[in-house]
């Protein structure tokens, strides 16, 4: 999905930055400052959102899918109690990124600063939102998501499983680049596993 119906995530935005926007000190011309160029960043926010759903079995300290195996025994120990696996993408595509560059090299640093915490907000709020929309269709199955999620990189799960969320996920298509180090370009894009639990399982 892209170009999903994100709200700006104003309050996220100024916690990144250090700055508590009940009592910022900022001078009413550097408030409106911030806020116009946060704006401006959000807007060339892409905003795009990829999922899928596999099966997956167990064994010892592996998560097999088909004949792939996920070697990490915290992702097993994670998933015990689901009976599907959960992938999911979001970006928030170049523009805003070779923006945040453009103001760096410029000498900008103060505006190019925001749009990166922009960027590394909204991908997060991205996530969140898909999180939502997919509980709320796997609700009317009777099927319910993890309320944590899992992302390669993290504890003993090698960060060489992006590879799998662009073949599964296709992501190439939506403009993503893994590079030979397993790093996504654009740079501002997150992957996470998720369970898929029957309500019975529901975590309490």
């Amino acid at each position: 999905m892209n170009n999903i119906p994100l709200a700006f995530p104003e309050k996220e935005i100024h916690a990144r930055l250090g700055k508590s926007v009940k009592n910022s000190s900022l001078e009413p011309a550097q408030a409106a400052f911030f806020d116009r160029t946060a704006r401006e960043a959000f807007s060339l926010c892409s905003k795009t959102v990829c999922w899928g759903r596999v099966d997956f079995r167990l064994t010892g300290e592996s998560v097999l899918l088909d004949e792939l195996s996920i070697e990490s025994r915290s992702l097993a120990e994670f998933l015990k109690g689901s009976h599907a696996l959960l992938l999911m993408a979001a970006t928030v595509g170049n523009p805003v990124m070779e923006r945040r560059d453009e103001l760096m090299q410029a000498g900008r640093g103060a505006e190019s600063l925001i749009y990166d915490a922009v960027a590394g907000e909204t991908v997060d709020a991205c996530l969140d939102w898909l999180v939502r929309y997919l509980k709320q269709r796997l609700s009317r199955r009777a099927e319910f998501v993890t309320k944590r999620r899992f992302s390669p990189g993290y504890g003993d799960l090698n960060l060489k499983y992006q590879q799998l969320f662009f073949d599964l996920l296709k992501l190439r298509e939506q403009g993503m680049i893994l590079t030979d180090r397993f790093f996504m370009i654009p740079e501002k894009s997150v992957t996470a596993f998720a369970g898929i639990l029957k309500n019975e399982d529901l975590e309490e």
